[in-house]
């Protein structure tokens, strides 16, 4: 509710004087999965927590852009327990106000969503991109500065309070339901990321090291994401996450399958522990 109070608040203040483009969107990615000693589960978000979402993009007449995003349904183990989620105006390039997914690595092994103010930039050498926010999300929760720099390569830093809470972080290695959890995460954390092509396709490596628990059972931590992704001859992505700290590692399978422009399924196998851990199939619509 807090979230969509500021939406509300936000949209119509920003478009008063001014004509906007405005487009609705549907993102759906309905999850059936099975899970190694657990009953099947259905739910409205995919494997790794990304949700499924209805919402608006709007572009005024001076620029800027104006994003909401609701989720159908909540994790509930997640330091994000809001229903919506991300809201906020920009200028692309520039700046960017509201809630939103953190500029930490590629934004795909660690995923963090928080209230922020968004600074993008470049470095005066070689016009290397910068981004670097202050992120506030409340009691428990992320806050703190986060930012990258780099393009192929990055480098990533987040320094603050509550770090890694949220069920989207680490999902690959972890899953959903271990996440630390409001109150829990780190007060720090360092990363590196890499994309490159990749045997006719792409390869990308993440890096990150968590440090300063903010409680006993938040113990340092270093883990990695290597993702590689294929299109053609069909389209197929292999995964390895690994926990360093405390050697654990989680092999994954996706083969997406298109059914038509806006609909595809994707199966998922992920195997650890000597034992296939999860089993689910997602069907990503996009309206």
């Amino acid at each position: 509710m807090r979230g969509w109070t500021i939406a509300l608040l936000l949209v119509p203040g920003v478009a008063l004087a001014q004509v906007p483009e405005v487009a609705l969107f549907v993102e759906g990615a309905p999850t059936l999965a099975f899970r190694h000693g657990s009953r099947p589960q259905l739910t409205w978000y995919d494997l790794d927590g990304r949700p499924s979402l209805v919402g608006l993009r709007m572009i005024l007449e001076s620029g800027h852009r104006v994003y909401v995003a609701q989720r159908l349904q909540r994790i509930d183990e997640s330091g994000d327990p809001d229903g919506i989620d991300e809201y906020y105006i920009e200028q692309r390039g520039s700046w960017r106000a509201g809630k939103q997914l953190l500029p930490f690595g590629r934004r795909n092994f660690v995923r963090e969503y928080a209230l922020a103010a968004r600074l993008d930039t470049e470095l005066i050498v070689d016009a290397v991109p910068i981004s670097i926010a202050y992120c506030d999300a409340g009691p428990g929760r992320n806050r703190g500065v986060v930012g990258r720099v780099g393009r192929t390569l990055g480098a990533s830093f987040a320094i603050g309070n509550h770090f890694g809470i949220q069920a989207t972080s680490l999902a690959q290695l972890r899953g959903l339901a271990a996440a630390p959890g409001q109150g829990g995460g780190y007060r720090m954390a360092v990363g590196a990321d890499l994309s490159l092509p990749f045997a006719g396709g792409i390869g990308t490596v993440e890096v990150v090291t968590l440090r300063d628990g903010e409680s006993a059972s938040d113990e340092d931590m270093a883990a990695s994401l290597v993702e590689l992704t294929w299109e053609a001859p069909f389209p197929i992505r292999l995964g390895w996450a690994r926990n360093w700290t405390d050697p654990f590692d989680v092999y994954s399978l996706s083969v997406p399958v298109t059914l038509d422009p806006k609909t595809s399924l994707e199966p998922t196998i992920r195997y650890s522990g000597g034992r296939v851990s999860v089993l689910g199939a997602t069907l990503r619509v996009r309206l």
